[in-house]
């Protein structure tokens, strides 16, 4: 980073993956200023001399203004230690406001690594803000046919705000995917009161057409044989392939959606005592090949960046959960916030209204006759789950709402790895733990899993018992 000359970077949830011992000494070695406007170090002093809630650049002889926004709810999802998560709008006016008035600046840029929509908000609302470059890695601005029929853009770049205090003004919000796979390009020219009079650009793709910068490259190659070392080494196989599309755990059990929830359920190094794991489709990203499973193979499924967490839930907080998942469903249509799940058993009806589409939910038993009883709406159980929707994300506000206690845990990346280790070879695909009844599929007396049925599944699935347990 130091050789591709940044001004400023802002800080997102990412950076936070190993707690603010892990962020500090990047923070070091960086020679650019780190900069969030929302953050309060105070009671991180370690922070403090590392992070400011803006900085003052100048481009051309001319004074401008950076501010950085951080994902408030980035406490829910990552290790956030001590460090106090501010208001964004509040925040950034204030920040703002002391560029204005202490520094004499009338150009300003927000960086800010929030949603799509604060990025929008912040330019509508926050005085004295002139551009808005967002790092929300879904928000695709493109103005023309993208490059790549498969990537669906949101709108044009940049996407133009007329503030609520002065409709007469352009605010350009920008934003450029995700994986660095775009560069953002945007000229804008300023009068000398600040304001924006013209903007002009679109995101450069960096495909094999771009030249490689000798310096660069010889820097990365020199890390590639040791990120090599690690990202290579095998830590488990599956004798199945594990499917994480998008289009099948979207709309059903998948076996990816199974693995990472079972290594979830064991949590193996953190001593927990896990009844139900669960996550989102939204939470994984691609498939891994029958055969041998590498560190890079995980990283490249798995690669938000996740810690697994452990929440308290009654069993009526986690029949309102799955009833989420199915909410405005249908199995024709693929949904990120579809949940997959271990240690139960589900029953979905996409007949009935939302909000009345569990039918039942089953946990293992050891001491009934049919090995399986009904979840009870009052017990307190102990659910995993990875941060991204333990924090509420994908619409999971009611896991925020409803969790009576949450201890934050491993990195998944770590967590299957520890599982894959002891479990390897997964050798089970799907094992009926998620079941949907549509028009087409109704319940009847053969097809409900009833509790008998399900002692029946344990045994079809009693070879792949070690690596896929309802």
């Amino acid at each position: 980073m130091n050789l591709l000359g940044y001004d400023a970077m802002g800080l997102a949830k990412s950076e936070f993956l190993r707690d603010v011992p892990g962020l500090v000494p990047f923070l070091e070695q960086i020679e650019f200023p780190a900069v969030s406007s929302n953050i309060n170090t105070s009671n991180e002093p370690s922070m403090q001399p590392l992070l400011s809630r803006s900085h003052v650049i100048t481009v051309g002889g001319e004074k401008v203004g950076v501010v950085g926004v951080t994902k408030p709810e980035t406490p829910d999802l990552a290790m956030t230690g001590n460090l106090i998560f501010e208001p964004v709008i509040e925040s950034v006016q204030a920040a703002v406001d002391a560029l204005v008035d202490d520094h004499g600046v009338n150009k300003i840029i927000a960086l800010s690594d929030s949603s799509f929509e604060i990025d929008q908000e912040i330019a509508r609302s926050v005085q004295g803000v002139d551009i808005v470059i967002g790092g929300h890695p879904y928000t695709f601005l493109y103005t023309g046919d993208p490059p790549y029929d498969e990537e669906a853009k949101t709108g044009d770049y940049p996407l133009i705000i007329h503030p609520s205090y002065n409709d007469s003004l352009d605010i350009p919000v920008v934003s450029a995917y995700l994986f660095g796979k775009y560069l953002g390009y945007l000229e804008v020219t300023f009068d000398d009161e600040g304001a924006v009079t013209s903007y002009a650009g679109n995101p450069i793709v960096l495909d094999k057409d771009v030249a490689k910068d000798p310096e660069v490259l010889a820097e990365v190659e020199a890390w590639k044989v040791l990120v090599d070392a690690t990202s290579n080494t095998v830590v488990g196989s599956a004798d199945v392939e594990l499917v994480g599309s998008l289009s099948v755990c979207g709309v059903g059990e998948c076996s990816m959606g199974s693995m990472l929830t079972d290594s979830m359920r064991f949590a193996h190094g953190m001593g927990w005592d896990v009844d139900i794991a669960i996550t989102s489709t939204g939470s994984f990203a691609s498939s891994i090949d029958q055969g041998n499973i590498t560190i890079s193979d995980l990283t490249r499924t798995i690669p938000y960046g996740d810690t697994i967490d452990l929440l308290e839930l009654t069993g009526e907080s986690i029949i309102a959960i799955l009833e989420k998942s199915v909410t405005g469903f249908e199995t024709s249509s693929a949904s990120t916030a579809f949940l997959q799940l271990s240690g139960a058993v589900v029953e979905y009806d996409l007949t009935h209204e939302n909000g009345d589409r569990v039918l039942s939910v089953k946990l293992p038993c050891d001491s009934c006759d049919d090995g399986y009883e009904a979840i009870d709406v009052e017990t307190v159980y102990h659910v995993a789950m990875n941060s991204y929707i333990s924090g509420g994300q994908e619409g999971y506000t009611i896991i925020l709402e409803s969790t009576i206690s949450r201890v934050r845990g491993s990195l998944d990346v770590d967590v299957a790895v520890s599982y894959l280790n002891d479990f390897s070879p997964i050798m089970a695909s799907t094992s009926a733990r998620i079941v949907i009844y549509d028009e087409e599929n109704r319940p009847n007396a053969s097809t409900m899993l009833t509790a008998p049925s399900l002692g029946v599944l344990l045994l079809v699935f009693l070879g792949s018992m070690m690596a896929f347990k309802i």
